[in-house]
């Protein structure tokens, strides 16, 4: 309890869940990113092919099958509420499902919702110094990726 924050109530309730499906407090792992010789490397785009990206990405997941999938998922007992706190795509399915957005809306505001927290995730990456960014349109920061991977790996 020490380790979570008071006022997370999403973490309190999932680390009360696991510690009474386990039957005991489970052991913290400690924290091995600093015993490890670790290049840390990011890629970066463009706001437009970011959003292209995420497009297509999101198309080809409706295509594969998500709303089957999250449909099937109900029928199996997960509770619409359950659904919606599994990710921006189950709680958007759900919605669409339950026919409280339209087709249109649903594409729409999924990714609205998916580029906006793909956005706090940069930032989220950003303030960590570790990372060594590149732009993966741009031809000279991919060669200079590489430089900087061959660099680590004989040093």
């Amino acid at each position: 309890a020490s380790k979570i924050d008071p006022n997370n109530k999403r973490r309190l309730i999932r680390a009360i869940e696991i510690a009474r499906a386990l039957g005991r407090v489970p052991q913290i792992w400690r924290d091995v990113s600093n015993s490890w010789d670790t290049l840390w490397i990011g890629l970066s785009a463009k706001k437009e092919l970011q959003q292209d990206l995420i497009h297509q990405r999101l198309l080809a997941r409706i295509e594969a099958g998500l709303v089957k999938e999250v449909s099937d998922l109900h029928k199996k007992g997960l509770s619409w509420k359950r659904m919606e706190e599994l990710g921006l795509e189950y709680k958007f399915t759900a919605k669409y499902i339950k026919k409280e957005i339209t087709d249109i809306e649903y594409i729409s505001q999924l990714e609205t919702s998916i580029w906006h927290f793909s956005k706090r995730q940069m930032t989220w990456f950003k303030r960590d110094k570790r990372i060594h960014w590149f732009d993966v349109s741009d031809s000279k920061s991919s060669k200079n990726s590489l430089s900087l991977v061959k660099k680590w790996i004989n040093t």
